[in-house]
């Protein structure tokens, strides 16, 4: 019990850190610490086009007086550094496309005006129940379609039977500050160059998959909450951010980086999943740094694995019909912070994927912090069936508390790993240990953003003995 308390006052204390977008400025940088996030587009001054539920697509004009009533009228002359700003209000059966491009430096913005909240809503919108582009049929709330340079901001998504938001071969895609719920697949994501999700709320989603029904109504197939996928030519998606998210209540997957040539996820908030709370597929140069992952609910537990909860960092080259293998490479695991999950980190060799690329290289799990997982924290088996044998993977400077000695770490391919610098308290819990743990030169920063000692960095996500006073203080009153 004492253990349970030990991490969850800690990822307790750390909750408002772990929101926090991490986009670098050198004034961040000299100071140290996490950035906040940017105002919202919406409350900047300037000439707008203007868009509300009470407006007029045949007599509006676009004026704050006089709104037009959709998104697309507004968007039918938008170019480079149109900003159209929305209304509060719920727009009904809404269905939007969105095909416009803006030019680098001047993108084209949709914003919720200031403090209001414009709400789309699915309920009954003109496209049947299923997957985002499924059969060719677009089924989302808001589609951007070969769009390019735009930044979407602060709008709500909501009561989709399909998608909440999709983009399909996007470049130069930002989509921040939604609150997007009750979807039936997908809340965010898609495919395309240069996308950016920072600061979104998605909760509520795959219901395709509510209490379990995928698997006996779907082949067993379910989506994420939020993910990326290949473009319509089958190439990867390139350059992906999804920073300071909050991912909640998902009956499938968090979030996924799928099939993605590039991609950071940092400073997200992932909590009760179903399979996976956050999960690397098929994909090269991944960052996963400064996240939160744990399990407070039984509700989203598989009834087909035990009851266990949801794996808090998966990774895999899943079998996908049509789909291209791509090994897992260079994929950096950090500071990041999990509890309650089955297993911490674990890499699954599907067993239909025949190709040699179904591997993982060049992996780096350095300086996370696992409590209370349920199966093994730690698990790489062994490599098989054709896949080519890891290389150059590292372990380093982990904290582990209250996890059987057998459940800690499983490495199947020993040599292919460096294993240093960690340290496996087992039943005990304890504070890190401080300036303690062996260089890692790709872990520079710290939970915080805090510059690590290149020489005698500390164990576990935090640099700083300060940054663990609450914790401490209270293990002083035990």
């Amino acid at each position: 019990m004492r253990r349970r308390i030990f991490v969850s006052t800690l990822i307790a204390t750390l909750m408002g850190c772990a929101q926090a977008p991490v986009a670098r400025t050198m004034a961040a940088q000299a100071e140290g610490g996490c950035p906040q996030p940017e105002p919202p587009l919406g409350a900047m001054a300037g000439t707008a086009t203007w868009v509300s539920p009470e407006g007029d697509d045949i007599t509006g004009d676009g004026s704050l007086e006089s709104p037009y009533g959709t998104l697309g009228k507004a968007l039918a002359d938008a170019g480079p550094g149109t900003r159209i700003l929305v209304r509060g209000g719920v727009f009904e059966k809404a269905h939007v496309r969105i095909t416009a491009k803006g030019a680098p430096g001047r993108p084209i913005v949709i914003a919720a005006y200031s403090d209001e909240r414009p709400v789309f809503d699915g309920t009954r919108a003109p496209f049947t129940q299923g997957d985002c582009n499924k059969d060719g049929q677009d089924r989302a709330v808001i589609q951007i379609d070969h769009g390019a340079h735009l930044v979407l901001d602060g709008l709500e998504v909501a009561r989709s039977e399909g998608c909440g938001v999709n983009i399909t071969a996007g470049q130069d895609v930002t989509i921040r500050n939604f609150k997007i719920h009750d979807i039936w697949s997908r809340g965010l994501g898609g495919s395309g160059s240069h996308l950016v999700f920072e600061n979104n709320e998605i909760t509520n989603a795959v219901l395709q998959n509510e209490h379990e029904s995928a698997g006996r109504q779907n082949g067993g197939f379910w989506s994420a909450s939020a993910a990326t996928w290949t473009l319509p030519d089958g190439s990867l998606s390139r350059d992906v951010t999804w920073r300071g998210n909050t991912i909640r209540g998902s009956w499938g997957e968090g979030l996924s980086a799928l099939l993605v040539d590039g991609a950071v996820i940092e400073g997200n908030r992932l909590e009760n999943c179903y399979s996976a709370c956050l999960y690397v597929d098929h994909s090269r140069k991944v960052t996963v740094n400064r996240n939160l992952v744990r399990i407070t609910s039984s509700k989203y537990n598989r009834t087909d694995q035990g009851g266990a909860p949801a794996i808090g960092i998966f990774l895999a080259s899943e079998f996908y019909p049509g789909v291209q293998p791509v090994a897992l490479d260079d994929v950096r695991i950090s500071n990041n912070l999990l509890e309650g999950v089955s297993f911490g980190v674990a890499f699954w060799q599907d067993p239909r994927n025949k190709s040699p690329l179904n591997t993982y290289r060049r992996m780096v799990v350095a300086h996370n912090a696992f409590g209370s997982i349920t199966d093994t924290v730690l698990s790489f088996p062994a490599v098989g069936q054709g896949g080519e044998k890891p290389v150059g993977n590292e372990m380093v400077n982990n904290q582990v508390s209250g996890a059987l000695p057998d459940k800690v770490l499983v490495l199947g391919e020993p040599r292919a790993w460096r294993v240093a610098g960690n340290r496996f308290d087992g039943e005990q819990s304890a504070p890190p240990v401080w300036n303690a743990g062996v260089p890692e030169p790709a872990v520079t920063e710290d939970f915080v953003c805090h510059h690590r000692d290149a020489r005698t960095p500390s164990i576990g996500p935090f640099e700083r003995p300060t940054e663990w006073s609450g914790i401490d203080q209270f293990d002083s009153n035990q």
